[in-house]
């Protein structure tokens, strides 16, 4: 006897079905037909037209077959085993289009005597044809293959076919035959592998399909010993039993382990998916670790360290590290013909790519439409130029740039700002008022944009940071070689690049200064050219503390003018509320009034507090203070976030009124440059009935730096400074730079408010407006009419916000070296500034804007470090962890000042971990965060 099976969807009845299945009819005595379920159509291609019983019902009605079976997937092999069992003495043949690279169930035939014939497929009416001509438009994302089975099944097919990579030596243990006999399973365990290192894997039906992945969901055993029986047993006993936990008591008989050779000498290891699982947008994204070990893949984390390359990349142009992987992956995608995958691999010493698993990226297989890729190719190419326009200002036409260096904009605005608070930062900071500040305090005039801007993300051209922190005297020749030498210190040391002022540039004099020059010696400068840059920075550091009070007595009142004409401004946009134009015009004046009195004032005062920061930590570093001295040092410093705290206190027991709050701080917003985010005197700040302190220990209100200490200092230096000037510089530079911003930032607010009054007057609400550009705010000016204003503004904003959501696909790095970081993007590893020695635990609340959420005790995370957070201080936080930030950032200066333990600039990776996490552990000391 002679019995046919086929299998398939059949959602859409048609002449290639009918020849196919009248095919196998006529070569057979009976002709099964295997029905795909409807939950294996759904996940595998994210719509249909019938459903299982519709579809049931026009088969019935065929001569052709004459019986019809349920198939919960693409793989026969189940519904075979059933058939032979059946008929134990027929033979079995399995039907199926010519389409398909792979047939899992081939082996499965041999052994029972059965066979396989392909018959030709009818490409003309494929699913994704009749679906494209049908309606184009809303085409689903479909990619057909039979990568359907089990992970042993999978690895099986693939193993005679692949090419430019390896799989490991197979045996798969079923489950009945196993518990039949153990020992004669060690036993061909041991034969098989002859002594080597194995690893007992996972390979249930429940993984790696289209529903669901379960990636790590069951126990695999690596490194056990195949010629030891008891371990053998033990490991495959330990994978079955997860299996009992994981399908809660159903039978287990028909299930699988695999046993695999043990990779050795893995360099790295990983997975890698064929698109994003996020977005679906196209690039191959490889999350990997370097520990030499497995583990990183059969627990189905994926790695420590995330790249991203784009899919229109040429083999060839990709990093040597990759090459041999991505080559291997394209080799699996075509045999898959190019079906979503998630691939985990190893690398190992010799460079042979090792595949460990290949199995349906279900996630992706919730996105209805296709992504359009060549679009997004557009929008790459166009960062790739914005990249090459930049570079023509610079020498070779070369350009380097960070997203944290100097002026942090990620800090500030973000990695993705929209169009205000990108061009705002831009017009009162980076354009020129950047330089102008620490220009007169002896450093290198930069007449030039520090910033610009790749999609949307906003970067720091290091090449300007570098040279801007040189001091002025050096000629061209040695700035040249100094600005190279930071080039090139950054490019070994990455994770460095949000703190420059510490680890890469010597732009001060301080205790340390012995050291760096030894680092430069080290590095081809001469005793000359090392001498000229000390005695430079160290007439420049003594100047700067010498002059500084009078330097400040001069910026403040260049700040009282600022805050002065703020105040005024605010009455004039109050009478003027419905005049636009006036609006506007009022707008301009007090950007103006900012740059020049507002923006070099802060700068500079910024800057002096930098120098007392770098003497701090040097002061430490070189052992004259020990770091806890140095802690209780920085909470004598009073800024105004003391004052905030202080002030909440009384406003919440009801000792001053909200009006007399919100007259001092509610200007204040959590996104200073944000027009979209609510001031303080908008929100209601969450409470409890308890004290609020921040303080570790209110009692210990720190205490100043011994004077004889300090003294020596001085003396060892070579500063002829009075040590009680010093030690003023030392604490007030440290509170004057948060005065500045705090009265820099009311200036700043007072501009958004009344941009947000000028577009209620013309029915454009603040979402809107973010879109807008300082320059089109300008340009209304030159419009005769409001209602010209308000199409010109809308216009804008509705081309704005497209351009926007089209480069926010793209993935950017930290770091631009060259137009390849554009297409293969590495993140880095970062290293968050710990601030203070203290160890703390608690429940993690993420923060993404003002809130309701009780914050007392709690451990908070934020993504910006920006100034308008300030407000979570008075809500007795545990920690603070931020994603962004630098070691002199406005938060690092904060939780110094109220010692509180935080983790600065913890990066993406940290991030992404701890911001899902439900309580987490921040040892400052040890500069470790732990999930708990």
């Amino acid at each position: 006897m002679i019995i046919a099976y086929s299998f398939g969807m059949i959602d859409f009845l048609h002449y290639g079905h009918i020849r196919a299945l009248k095919r196998a009819k006529a070569d057979s005595d009976i002709h099964f037909f295997g029905l795909v379920s409807d939950e294996t159509m759904d996940a595998w291609q994210g719509t249909r037209l019938s459903g299982y019983d519709e579809r049931k019902s026009v088969l019935e009605q065929l001569k052709c077959v004459d019986e019809i079976i349920p198939q919960r997937n693409f793989d026969p092999t189940d519904n075979l085993k059933w058939i032979h069992g059946r008929y134990p003495d027929a033979r079995l043949i399995l039907y199926h289009g010519d389409d398909w690279n792979l047939m899992p169930a081939l082996d499965y035939l041999k052994t029972v005597g059965g066979d396989i014939v392909f018959t030709e497929y009818y490409t003309k009416l494929s699913p994704e044809k009749i679906l494209s001509r049908l309606n184009a438009e809303n085409s689903v994302f479909w990619r057909r293959s039979n990568l359907i089975s089990t992970k042993a099944n999978t690895l099986i097919s693939l193993r005679p076919l692949l090419k430019t990579a390896k799989i490991e030596e197979i045996l798969v243990v079923s489950h009945d035959k196993y518990q039949a006999d153990k020992r004669e399973t060690a036993e061909e365990i041991r034969k098989r592998f002859g002594g080597a290192r194995i690893i007992v894997r996972s390979s249930s039906t429940s993984e790696d399909c289209y529903e669901q992945s379960n990636a790590g969901h069951f126990e695999s055993v690596l490194n056990v010993d195949s010629n030891d029986a008891v371990q053998v047993i033990e490991a495959i006993d330990r994978v079955y039993a997860s299996y009992v936990v994981g399908y809660a008591g159903k039978n287990i008989d028909s299930e699988q382990v695999l046993i695999q050779t043990q990779t050795l000498h893995v360099v790295k290891s990983g997975v890698i998916f064929t698109r994003d699982i996020n977005e679906n947008r196209p690039y191959y994204l490889i999350n990997y670790d370097e520990n030499g070990s497995t583990d990183v893949v059969t627990s189905g984390t994926g790695g420590g360290v995330t790249v991203w390359i784009a899919r229109n990349i040429e083999v060839h142009q990709v990093s040597p590290e990759w090459r041999g992987l991505l080559k291997a992956v394209k080799e699996i995608e075509e045999i898959f013909n190019n079906m979503i995958l998630d691939i985990e691999f190893a690398l190992d010493a010799a460079g042979n790519v090792v595949i460990f698993q290949v199995r349906p990226l279900a996630a992706n297989y919730r996105f209805k439409k296709a992504f359009d890729d060549e679009a997004f190719y557009a929008v790459q190419g166009q960062a790739k130029l914005a990249l090459r326009k930049a570079g023509k200002d610079f020498k070779k036409g070369i350009v380097h740039l960070s997203d944290m260096a100097f002026w942090n904009p990620a800090e500030i605005i973000g990695s993705n700002p929209h169009d205000l608070d990108y061009s705002l930062y831009r017009e009162i900071i980076t354009k020129k008022a950047w330089n102008e500040g620490i220009a007169q305090m002896g450093y290198k005039s930069i007449q030039k944009d520090l910033m610009c801007r790749i999609g949307n993300k906003p970067y720091i051209f290091l090449e300007r940071a570098f040279r801007s922190l040189i001091p002025a005297e050096l000629d061209e020749e040695l700035t040249d070689k100094i600005q190279d030498f930071y080039l090139e210190k950054l490019r070994k040391n990455p994770s460095a690049h949000d703190k420059i002022e510490f680890e890469i540039v010597f732009s001060c004099y301080d205790y340390d200064f012995e050291r760096k020059m030894l680092e430069l010696s080290e590095n081809g400068f001469s005793e000359t050219e090392i001498d000229c840059l000390f005695n430079a920075l160290k007439r420049l550091t003594r100047t700067a503390i010498a002059s500084y009070e009078s330097v400040l007595k001069k910026d403040l009142e260049d700040l009282k003018r600022l805050d002065d004409l703020t105040g005024h401004m605010e009455a004039e946009a109050g009478l003027k509320r419905k005049d636009p134009f006036a609006l506007t015009s009022c707008f301009k004046e007090l950007l103006t009034a900012i740059e020049r009195f507002g923006t070099p004032q802060f700068s500079r005062q910024a800057r002096y507090a930098f120098i007392s920061r770098a003497h701090c930590k040097t002061l430490v570093d070189k052992g004259y203070f020990t770091e806890r001295e140095m802690e209780g040092f920085l909470r004598t410093v009073h800024t105004v976030a003391s004052d905030f705290e202080t002030d909440y206190e009384l406003y919440r027991a009801g000792n001053i009124s909200r009006e007399e709050f919100n007259k001092k701080y509610g200007h204040l917003r959590s996104g200073t440059y944000d027009i979209r985010a609510p001031r303080y005197d908008e929100v209601i700040f969450p409470t409890d009935n308890g004290k609020q302190g921040t303080r570790e220990n209110e009692a210990d209100s720190g205490a100043d730096l011994d004077i004889g200490k300090l003294q020596k200092a001085l003396v060892d230096i070579g500063f002829e400074n009075a040590v009680e000037d010093y030690l003023s510089f030392l604490k007030k530079s440290l509170e004057m730079r948060e005065y500045f911003k705090f009265i820099f930032t009311k200036a700043l607010s007072l501009a958004l408010n009344i941009l947000v009054m000028a577009g209620e007057s013309f029915s454009i609400d603040r979402k809107s407006l973010s879109h807008l550009k300082v320059a089109d705010v300008f340009a209304a000016e030159y419009y005769e009419s409001g209602e010209e204003i308000k199409e010109f503004w809308k216009t804008l904003s509705v081309q704005r916000r497209v351009i926007r959501k089209q480069n926010a696909q793209l993935v950017l790095p930290e770091l631009i070296w060259t137009e390849d970081d554009i297409t293969e993007v590495h993140f880095l590893t970062a290293r968050p500034n710990y601030i203070t020695i203290n160890t703390v635990e608690g429940d993690v609340v993420l923060l993404v804007e003002e809130s309701e959420k009780e914050l007392k005790d709690k451990i908070v995370i934020l993504e910006k470090a920006d100034p308008g957070y300030d407000w979570i201080f008075a809500q007795g936080i545990r920690g603070l962890v931020t994603k962004y930030g630098g070691a002199a950032s406005h938060m690092a200066i904060r939780c110094a000042e109220f010692g509180v333990a935080a983790a600065i600039g913890c990066g993406e990776k940290i991030y992404s971990d701890i911001s899902t996490a439900r309580r987490i552990r921040l040892d400052c000391k040890k500069g470790e965060i732990q999930r708990i």
